[in-house]
């Protein structure tokens, strides 16, 4: 399957996910929630209209947060330091260790959506 073949899947998976969610949180009868998702899938569709999109396997909001907030100043720990793992870990709940783990993941993931790969070296799909 081609990159263009998963574009309708993606837009009809937008569409039910928006549709779901806004029926759930916000208690909006299916027939509109599902106009208001189209509408959504429509303008993202045109904001994004011939580019490519990296949406990394493991996203997750809150790991990103971790992650940027490592890189900014603390209440008292200076960026990127072990003192700044601390506050972070106290701050979410986390052992120092699992906050450690999501700064090297999030670190490899930006890397990876950042590097080219080079001709010749692309991974084979798994089912060839």
């Amino acid at each position: 399957m081609s990159e263009r073949d998963d574009v309708p899947e993606f837009i009809e998976a937008l569409t039910r996910i928006a549709s779901e969610q806004l029926v759930d949180r916000l208690g909006l009868p299916r027939e509109t929630a599902s106009e208001v998702a189209r509408r959504i899938a429509n303008r993202v569709c045109a904001e994004y209209a011939r580019r490519t999109i990296y949406v990394p396997v493991d996203y997750d909001p809150r790991n990103r947060d971790i992650y940027d907030r490592y890189h900014r100043q603390g209440r008292a720990a200076r960026p990127c330091t072990p003192d700044r793992i601390r506050e972070l870990a106290a701050d979410y709940s986390l052992t120092e260790r699992r906050i450690y783990e999501i700064i090297r993941d999030m670190r490899e993931a930006d890397q990876a959506a950042r590097q080219g790969v080079l001709p010749g070296l692309e991974q084979e799909p798994a089912d060839a």
